[in-house]
């Protein structure tokens, strides 16, 4: 406190160090982690299909695609839309992870590979761990 300044007119420290200055950083690593994984998963199937056909490359590929509007939406500061987006990305992929289930080649495995990004992406959009104070 400084002398002869009212404590009433002192000014709050700025809480936007603590906030990471408006980037998501879950959302930027559920992007990253995902499209990454897929992105590898493609080339992998690219390289060596085992039984199945490279066609699934393009899929994955595809796929992967589909995490990178996530990544650029956490990264740029306090975007106005970026709720919406990530929570549109993460329902999209825990869909695809469903569909995974259902398909013959691919089942459980495909579901737990999907589970980190989505987790991080759930946690970037508010679906998990908000603060209390936070309106969703």
């Amino acid at each position: 406190m400084a002398a002869g300044v009212p404590v009433s007119e002192e000014v709050a420290p700025s809480s936007e160090g603590t906030t990471g200055g408006g980037i998501s950083f879950s959302g930027a690593a559920g992007g990253l982690l995902g499209a990454g994984m897929l992105f590898t998963l493609a080339t992998a199937v690219l390289i060596d299909p085992l039984e199945g056909s490279r066609l699934w490359a393009i899929a994955f590929a595809f796929i992967g695609l589909f995490f990178l509007p996530a990544v650029a939406v956490s990264i740029v500061r306090d975007h106005p839309r970026r709720r919406s987006v990530l929570r549109i990305t993460t329902i999209g992929v825990m869909l695809l992870a469903m569909l995974g289930l259902a398909t013959p080649g691919l089942g459980i495995v495909f579901a737990a590979i999907m589970a980190p990004p989505t987790a991080l992406l759930a946690i970037g959009a508010g679906f998990i761990f908000q603060r209390s104070g936070s309106s969703a």
